[in-house]
């Protein structure tokens, strides 16, 4: 699963640290997820399919995110960044 969160962030063009923010970690807590000293857990799980736009079960199942689950969630970040912007 370690792969898979790396794919998700870089996908969307995140940081570690801002990545983390979506589901309230911190940079340290992001790098443990990828290196897989930590385990995402359900809610944290559940909040980045909320606000990077992708599936549970494609994330769950045995295959890599497919390039169309990467794409939500750049076009989920992009978004958000924009929202911000305008918000400001």
């Amino acid at each position: 699963m370690p792969e898979k969160i790396i794919a998700l962030r870089n996908g969307a063009g995140l940081s570690q640290e801002a990545f983390g923010a979506l589901i309230g970690l911190a940079q340290q807590s992001v790098h443990k997820l990828e290196t897989g000293k930590r385990s995402l857990a359900v809610d944290e799980l559940l909040l980045l399919s909320q606000h990077l736009c992708f599936s549970i079960d494609e994330f769950l199942s045995s295959g890599g995110l497919s390039p169309e689950a990467l794409f939500r969630a750049r076009v989920a970040d992009l978004s958000a960044s924009l929202l911000k912007v305008v918000q400001s």
